[in-house]
Parts: C-alpha cells; structure tokens; sequence
C-alpha cells in the first residue's frame, strides 16, 4: 500500500510594499514554487526584477509589510513557519519590499557672508527649513547717494 501526496505548489506573490502613488517601479512577479522547496534563482534580486522607489534603497523581502530587515531570501524554506498560507488548500505568500530611505547631507556655506550652519542630514521625507547663522549685508537701504 502506498500513501500518494499530493504536494500543492506556493503561489509567491512579491508586493513593492508603498502607498506613494506611482513611486514604485520595477518588474516584480509572481512565482509557483514547491511548497517546502525554496525560491531559489527566481528570487528577484536585482534590477530590474526588484522594484525602485525614488528616495528609498531596496533592501530585500520580508513577510510582513511593516518590517524593517529582510527576513526572507531565495533560501528560506516555503514552509507554514516562515510566511506560507493556506498550505492544505490553495497555499500563498506575499513577499514585502523592505525600503531603507537614503539618507543626505546638505553643507550649508556662508558665501561671503559671516558665521556658521552645522550639515542638516536627512530622509527624503525630512523638512529642511531655513539656517539661521548666516548674516551677509545685501542693500543698505540708508546710503544717501546723488
């Protein structure tokens, strides 16, 4: 007597993971893959198989949309313990883009004027808004000149 297992393929989907409208390019697919097995080579890990987001670095895939680390690559095992739904019926994973923001640094220079501003470093999201420390004599509004 033989017991026949019929193993049900993973439907991998890959979400680029942002609500910024438009911001989020990149050919990600969707793979089926042996439940149990691993993503192996069809993992999208570089361009352009992986989204870009302007402002943000790719770091990776997660199964969370919240995380902040990559904690699935194309080794994990598709199993229930690392993300897979549904494995008896129609089993599924989603695979969330992990988004690290660039970080800038502005050097602000006085230009002939007198006094300092210290760098103001960032996120694309961050707020610069007008240093204070500069002081530079534009128009003298009390020259009394013929």
């Amino acid at each position: 007597m033989y017991t026949g297992w019929n193993v049900k393929p993973v439907a991998i989907t890959f979400n680029r993971n942002t609500t910024d409208t438009g911001s989020a390019n990149g050919s990600v697919t969707t793979l089926t893959r042996p439940f149990d097995g691993t993503i192996g080579s069809g993992m999208p890990t570089v361009v352009p198989g992986i989204p870009t987001r302007p402002g943000y670095t790719f770091e990776g895939w997660a199964t969370t949309a919240g995380a902040t680390s990559v904690n699935f690559t194309a080794s994990t095992a598709l199993t229930i313990a690392n993300g897979v739904q549904n494995a008896s019926t129609s089993p599924t994973l989603t695979l969330y883009a992990v988004w690290m923001p660039n970080t800038y640094t502005i050097n602000f220079n006085a230009n002939g004027g007198t006094g300092t501003v210290s760098p103001w470093t960032g996120g694309i999201k961050g707020f610069v808004g007008l240093p204070k420390g500069f002081l530079r004599t534009i128009l003298n509004l009390n020259q009394n000149t013929p």
